[in-house]
């Protein structure tokens, strides 16, 4: 936001939210808003969702001695921990940078910008 409004200044910021009518002031607001939401819910979603596979997982080897060996020698239980913990960390890392990234750049990108890009799609 701190970028919008050096890009924008603070009039052009705050004209935004009531292009094209005064009364979109509160859907820009929701859609500024559900943005930070949205990107924080997937965020932790995934994390956790990558965080309970790996619990279920160390669970069900440590149900069986057997399934642990077998773990352990074939190097599956590696494999499953470093790319539940690590893998994952540094690709929903990456998809977040991207989105932030994706974000700012719509946030400060000139009306003009748009129009010629809006343009291009077109034709």
């Amino acid at each position: 936001q701190i970028y919008a409004i050096k890009a924008h200044g603070l009039g052009g910021y705050i004209k935004e939210y009531f292009t094209p009518f005064f009364f979109m002031f509160p859907l820009h607001l929701i859609g500024k808003l559900s943005t930070v939401v949205s990107i924080s819910f997937r965020l932790f979603g995934n994390i956790f969702g990558g965080a309970t596979i790996i619990l279920i997982y160390t669970k069900v080897l440590q149900s069986s001695w057997l399934l642990e060996i077998a773990g352990l020698i074939t190097g599956l239980n590696i494999v499953m921990v470093g790319f539940f913990i690590i893998f994952e960390g540094f690709l929903q890392a990456f998809v977040f940078t991207m989105l932030s990234m994706t974000y700012l750049a719509i946030a400060i990108a000139d009306e003009d910008e748009s129009e010629h890009e809006q343009i291009g799609e077109m034709t």
